[in-house]
């Protein structure tokens, strides 16, 4: 986050990204990870922890932070936060979100029955009288071969392959 607040913004966005399963209240132990430039001072790390605190629901939360001053970060701060130590209870209701559904047809195209007939210099065919149907109807295959490995083949294959 970057601007006047900004500390407090990147908690806010922190603790309550759409990500997120479940908010922060409850959470017994708090681990943050304060990045900014050299710019941060200590009473805006100060205001961000105070509302990760009362996100939390507690003072007895265990609350640990770490500051790390990066010079490419000048004038933004970004804040990450874990949290852990959750009593076990029931998972809030969570709002429920609807997005339109988009339905499209499945993309069909036409599929071309012509069989190309090989025709003379004469302007006569070359006895291909195959129909389209026909050809469709029948479709080719190939006597299925048995592969014939040499020594170096069996290497390139995975010897767990070679077992089965």
């Amino acid at each position: 986050a970057e601007g006047d607040h900004r500390a407090l913004e990147a908690a806010q966005a922190a603790i309550s990204s759409p990500l997120l399963e479940t908010d922060i209240s409850g959470a017994r132990s708090v681990l943050v990870n304060v990045t900014a430039g050299s710019d941060l001072t200590l009473s805006e790390v100060n205001e961000a922890l105070e509302l990760i605190q009362n996100g939390t629901d507690g003072e007895d939360a265990n609350i640990i932070f770490g500051a790390v001053i990066d010079p490419r970060l000048s004038g933004a701060v970004r804040i990450t936060v874990l949290a852990t130590g959750f009593e076990s209870r029931p998972p809030a209701q969570a709002a429920v979100k609807s997005f339109p559904a988009v339905v499209t047809a499945p993309l069909r195209r036409p599929v071309n029955a012509a069989v190309p007939v090989g025709v003379g210099a004469n302007g006569t065919s070359s006895g291909n009288e195959a129909t389209a149907a026909e050809a469709q109807k029948e479709p080719q295959t190939q006597p299925a071969r048995t592969a014939t490995l040499s020594s170096d083949d069996v290497m390139d294959i995975p010897a767990f392959l070679r077992r089965k």
